[in-house]
């Protein structure tokens, strides 16, 4: 018999209804849900709402490397790799059937999607930084605003961590680079003091 209020079109559902239990219903009445405190929404809004993230993901896929599922013949060895792959279109079609009880999966899906590509691919290739591209503007563009009331998903910490990686990778490479330099311009002045020195054989030639 508890009821809750769609925060977007002001329906009165019954918590049972939209999926929850007692426990989430307890911690969204004090406040506490980390989903629902922010912002609960109905079935028909939640199933809008996802769609408007998945929309505004696909117009922000500016290559469409997220458009549709990796096959064997665009990556032959993505699925070895890749254990849980996801796209934009199989989040869409979730979406369809009504599966996400809230749009915080959205935002897990997205997060996993992103992970991946950043696990499969080299982080100084096209493909890497067009995902970070993606990721950064989809955070601050989409679930900063619309999707506000999704909490960072269960993925998050490796992604995090994934571009961490490239970032100290990228700075051993620029310092390497560096190095390499230095050790070539000494060569350099260096060469230009060296004696010519004729050294004796280190062993008499054989008859």
């Amino acid at each position: 018999v508890d009821m809750l209020t769609c925060d977007n079109c002001s329906l009165w559902v019954h918590a049972g209804c939209a999926g929850l239990s007692e426990d989430e219903y307890d911690l969204t009445s004090s406040g506490d849900h980390p989903i629902y405190s922010t912002e609960f929404l109905c079935r028909v809004c939640c199933r809008d709402r996802s769609r408007q993230l998945i929309y505004k993901m696909q117009q922000e896929d500016k290559l469409l490397i997220f458009a549709d599922p990796v096959t064997d013949k665009v990556a032959p060895t993505y699925l070895d790799v890749i254990k849980q792959p996801m796209d934009l279109q199989t989040m869409l079609i979730k979406a369809e059937r009504d599966e996400y009880r809230n749009y915080a999966w959205v935002r897990e899906l997205f997060e996993l999607m992103v992970l991946n590509a950043l696990t499969f691919n080299r982080y100084h290739t096209a493909v890497w930084k067009e995902a970070k591209r993606f990721y950064d503007a989809c955070m601050e563009d989409i679930f900063k605003t619309i999707g506000k009331g999704a909490p960072p998903s269960v993925h998050e910490k490796d992604l995090l961590k994934n571009l961490e990686m490239a970032k100290e990778a990228k700075k051993l490479e620029e310092d390497r680079i560096q190095e390499d330099k230095t050790i070539e311009k000494k060569d350099l002045v260096a060469g230009s003091k060296v004696v010519s020195v004729t050294l004796p054989a280190l062993r008499e030639k054989p008859p």
